[in-house]
């Protein structure tokens, strides 16, 4: 049986490994969240419910007051269909090292990788539609498998199966 002082020395250096200031790599998730913002080039008429059609001198686009916003079309608001997620993950990229082999994963296709991260980020995880190593973003990946939990008894971090896009 391991004792609880050998389990937390794993778990301190699993974190530390895959944090920040480890061998972890800068990662982003993203989410597809529709959501609509005010614009940010305008001045919103809440009387209106639309674009007072005037630079609030901040925006990245300007234009003459009276003529229509050319970022929001004079509507006020934006749609952002998209969320970002950045975290901290181990990414392995030679299947040979893969870890906890699943019976799905033996025949792996080509191009798939496996990251570590805590499994506080689960959610993350589970919910997101893409995967992009910062340092390679030219990539993008998508997820292969489910996550499964890991650890020395107390499932402290996830490992889970990706595919290149």
């Amino acid at each position: 049986m391991i004792d609880t002082s050998f389990k937390n020395l794993f778990k301190n250096h699993i974190t530390a490994l895959i944090g920040e200031n480890g061998l972890g790599s800068n990662c982003t998730l993203k989410f597809n969240n529709s959501t609509t913002e005010l614009c940010n080039n305008c001045i919103y008429d809440s009387l209106s419910k639309a674009s007072s059609n005037m630079y609030n001198n901040t925006g990245p686009s300007a234009f003459a007051d009276g003529t229509m916003c050319p970022v929001c079309m004079g509507i006020g608001s934006v749609q952002n269909n998209e969320t970002t997620y950045s975290l901290n993950m181990a990414v392995i990229f030679d299947s040979k090292y893969f870890l906890n082999i699943s019976n799905r994963v033996v025949n792996l296709p080509n191009n798939t990788i496996q990251t570590i991260c805590e499994i506080k980020e689960l959610n993350y995880i589970n919910n997101c539609y893409e995967l992009i190593i910062d340092s390679v973003p030219t990539q993008s990946y998508e997820r292969y498998e489910d996550p499964n939990p890991c650890g020395l008894g107390d499932q402290n971090y996830i490992i889970t199966t990706w595919r290149k896009k």
